[in-house]
């Protein structure tokens, strides 16, 4: 005997709705597992949108902190106002760094990966190769690592808009100059490059150093450190004074600096 037509249609309707049905559980399942998989804080319902943009994102810094351990270069990764106090992370050694002040779930996910990554490593391994931890009682004392240094003898003179000054162990050369005035920048600005071995160039920002130094005072920093110790005067607010800072030769930037007011005995450390 043959189906009607209208059990025929019925079947098919109850298929159909068997495969939504398994569809339906499927997805049930896979949210389950991701929920259980990646950390929401303290908040209990099914991941939305923008915490399936929070998974992807933590992936990425996942990965991203995996390629900057290889190569050497992880940093002490946040999100928000930057901490211009403090751009070495004293925990780690690690350069602190900052996705900015504009945070989205997505944000929030990338940086947690890659904090939670950079953290798993230090537990199994120890702290990266390019921590600058075991520095910490010079960089976190550049005042008083100066002082030391020039009462053993004195600085060195890097003359701006003059010669090259070559590190001891021929591994770079830093240069210092006045960036001239022009329309996008109409101030001028200390700058100067750092150029390796190899014949890489990095330039680095003088900021806050003064463009009215005719030379900086500097100290290189112990072997394995890159770091050069500069001093120089400065406007820091509306207090001139003397800054002293570790200049990172990796990467141009400053890692610490401590200020001096001129005009009285206060010490203050940036």
């Amino acid at each position: 005997m043959h189906e009607g037509p209208e059990k025929s249609s019925l079947r098919r309707f109850r298929r159909a709705l068997l495969a939504v049905a398994v569809v339906a559980l499927l997805v049930c399942l896979a949210t389950s597992a991701l929920w259980l998989w990646y950390p929401f804080g303290d908040t209990w319902s099914a991941p939305s949108l923008p915490m399936l943009g929070y998974m992807r994102a933590y992936d990425q810094g996942v990965a991203e902190a995996r390629r900057d351990l290889a190569a050497d270069r992880a940093v002490n990764l946040h999100y928000g106002l930057p901490e211009w106090d403090e751009r070495l992370d004293r925990a780690t050694g690690l350069p602190n760094r900052t996705t900015g002040c504009l945070v989205d779930d997505r944000i929030k996910g990338y940086v947690r990966g890659y904090r939670a990554t950079v953290s798993a490593h230090i537990a199994k391994h120890g702290l990266p190769a390019n921590s600058r931890k075991p520095w910490e009682p010079i960089l976190f004392d550049l005042l008083g690592y100066f002082s030391r240094r020039k009462a053993a003898g004195p600085p060195l003179t890097l003359v701006v808009d003059g010669d090259e000054a070559a590190s001891p162990d021929g591994n770079c050369v830093v240069r210092a100059w006045i960036r001239k005035p022009t329309d996008d920048i109409p101030d001028a600005y200390l700058c100067g490059t750092i150029r390796s071995a190899s014949g890489k160039e990095t330039e680095w920002s003088g900021y806050p150093l003064s463009p009215e130094n005719k030379s900086l005072e500097y100290f290189w920093g112990p072997s394995g450190s890159d770091v050069l110790v500069v001093r120089g005067y400065c406007s820091y607010g509306k207090e001139p004074g003397l800054l002293t800072g570790a200049l990172d030769l990796r990467s141009g930037c400053w890692l610490r600096y401590e200020f001096v007011v001129a005009t009285h005995d206060h010490r203050t450390r940036r």
